[in-house]
């Protein structure tokens, strides 16, 4: 039997509740089936993307981890070196540069395969205010 769930923080992102989620009962209890998690955070990431979401080190860190990259991996596609990722994300508040930013935004764009502007208006969040709270249905 397969009932629904809220998720609040998804991925340690404190904005975030994801809801309808479903969840099976296994022999270790209840579950979230593995595919479908991937399609939510997917769509997590593209949110992050598209809405122009202020990206913060939390936010850093969970498109990395989303996208199944290491530091260095990370670091060596967007041209910067493991330790400066790990700095951002290691300071889970605080706002990236814009062009770092901008830098991030494009990366996830790219590996989500969605289309996005160049111009820098269009990467870069006009705020550093997140959304009071975003609900996003899981499918």
């Amino acid at each position: 039997m397969t009932r629904k769930k809220v998720m609040e923080q998804f991925g340690g992102l404190e904005w975030l509740t994801v809801v309808g989620v479903p969840v099976s009962k296994t022999e270790f209890g209840e579950g979230v089936d593995a595919k479908v998690l991937k399609k939510i955070e997917d769509r997590v990431a593209a949110f992050i993307v598209q809405k122009l979401v202020p990206i913060r080190g939390i936010e850093v860190e969970y498109l990395r981890k989303t996208f199944g990259y290491s530091l260095g991996r990370m670091g060596a596609e967007l041209g910067f070196s493991p330790t400066a990722i790990l700095k951002w994300e290691r300071a889970k508040e605080k706002r990236l540069e814009k062009v770092n930013e901008a830098a991030v935004r494009a990366w996830a764009a790219d590996k989500l395969k969605i289309e996005i502007s160049g111009r820098l208006s269009k990467l870069v969040a006009a705020t550093d205010e997140h959304q009071a709270h975003v609900r996003l249905k899981s499918a």
